[in-house]
């Protein structure tokens, strides 16, 4: 018996808890943003790669360290004439660069690459946190449209039901029953046309946030258009100074002119050399342990950006017990090397002021955009108010109308076309809030700061 009860508890817990994970509630838009990220493994992988890479480029500092060699050999020969040669031989030998006039420049050019790099992804997730917010409103939107759409018909089925009554007592016209008829399935349609679009919308979320087909969805946020006051066209100067502190774009851009420059004069100065040293130890014996060790230093000389003619020197000394017992000096060069020295550096001066023009354009258009999104976030703020005001004043006129309409002064076509009316704002209201809203959104992920903070440097 306690088998059975227990049996039966545990299946209504399960059902319970079943029922319970069925359904997500989004309380706020950031709710569906971190749900987003949670699910999002692609994004948490890229990420993860981004980091790795910065990693690798930080320690990648071979060019800074040692390289060490070791080689073993042996040789065995056979002699009908004379006695067998075994000969064996251990070299170990270091190279180090002790000066490459790129060398500095192009790690520091890589470690920054990589940098900026992870702030992309950083903006790349801003971005995806914008859309999710986005999908999230168009649905939240989707949703009040249905629901101020199901009361327009629901008071329309009212009032359908009194014209009924009074069409079937021959107190209304045939033609004004008709045309009352017809503005309710007109406005059935619109109520099915949105339960349609809010399922679409709610299935957009779900795909975007990872949330399973099958999962109840319901978002309990409450638009609150009061909190929209602060306009932001007079600021713009401030803002625009933040934008362009912050602007990832802007900064890769002179980086890259900057070390542009640098380029171009590591080529200028042809005669920095690229200095290698490269000492070594070897043994050598007929078995081991391996002994008469003979040392060696070889310091090579690069001209690598001589104009057409580039120039190598080498010098190697050879030690042998402590003296002095070679030394050989090389040089060598090749002319011409290249017959496109001067295009070339037109070509580097011409991608510089290429790279110039694009930072200033660029520079251009993001202002362009900024002060677009600035002054139409202050018109969707103007737009509040009035549509506010406007419903205000529809709700005043429909309790009158409404009085009206029971007295037999209004006609009820004319009371539900106010009460159309009235949804319309309502529906328009929604939208502008939600469109500033999204307007913020997209300032701040311009300026990279929360809006409370931006509105906060502003004043």
């Amino acid at each position: 018996m306690k088998n059975v009860a227990f049996t039966g508890f545990f299946i209504c817990f399960m059902l319970c808890a079943l029922k319970i994970r069925s359904q997500i509630v989004f309380n706020s838009a950031e709710d569906a943003v971190v749900f987003a990220k949670q699910n999002a493994r692609e994004r948490i992988i890229e990420k993860e790669l981004v980091l790795a890479n910065m990693k690798k480029t930080k320690i990648n500092i071979q060019e800074y360290i040692p390289q060490l060699s070791v080689s073993l050999s042996e040789s065995n020969s056979v002699s009908f004439n004379a006695s067998d040669s075994r000969t064996k031989s251990l070299q170990f030998s270091l190279s180090q660069n002790v000066f490459n006039p790129a060398r500095k420049m192009n790690y520091e050019l890589a470690n920054i690459q990589a940098v900026y790099a992870y702030k992309e992804n950083l903006q790349s997730a801003k971005t995806f946190e914008s859309e999710i917010i986005n999908d999230y409103y168009n649905c939240l939107i989707a949703s009040r449209q249905f629901l101020i759409k199901t009361e327009l018909y629901e008071k329309a089925q009212d009032e359908l039901k009194i014209m009924e009554a009074r069409a079937f007592l021959g107190m209304l016209l045939q033609t004004d029953y008709l045309e009352f008829l017809t503005s309710a399935l007109k406005i059935q349609n619109e109520m099915e046309s949105a339960r349609r679009s809010c399922k679409v919308q709610e299935r957009i979320l779900k795909l975007a946030t990872g949330i399973e087909e099958t999962t109840e969805l319901k978002l309990a946020d409450e638009l609150n258009p009061e909190a929209l006051q602060t306009e932001l066209e007079p600021f713009t100067d401030k803002i625009w100074n933040i934008v362009k502190n912050s602007s990832i774009e802007l900064q890769k851009e002179d980086v890259m002119i900057a070390f542009s420059r640098k380029r171009q004069q590591v080529q200028d100065a042809w005669y920095l050399p690229f200095f290698t040293v490269k000492p070594s130890v070897s043994f050598s014996g007929e078995d081991y342990p391996l002994s008469n060790p003979r040392y060696s230093i070889q310091m090579s000389f690069s001209f690598q950006n001589i104009p057409f003619a580039p120039l190598s020197v080498s010098n190697n000394y050879t030690y042998t017990r402590k003296k002095l017992t070679g030394v050989s000096n090389s040089a060598d060069s090749s002319f011409p090397s290249g017959t496109t020295y001067f295009t070339d550096q037109k070509i580097s001066d011409l991608t510089l002021l290429q790279q110039q023009i694009k930072r200033q354009n660029y520079e251009k258009q993001l202002f362009s955009a900024l002060y677009e999104l600035l002054v139409t976030h202050d018109d969707y703020l103007r737009s509040i108010q009035i549509l506010q005001r406007t419903l205000e004043l529809q709700q005043e006129r429909l309790e009158f109308s409404k009085l009206q309409t029971d007295q037999g002064m209004l006609k009820p076509i004319d009371y539900v076309e106010q009460l159309i009316e009235l949804s319309n704002t309502k529906i328009s209201l929604i939208r502008t809030t939600v469109a500033a809203v999204a307007s913020e959104r997209s300032i701040s992920v311009m300026t990279g700061m929360s809006f409370k903070e931006l509105i906060n440097a502003c004043r």
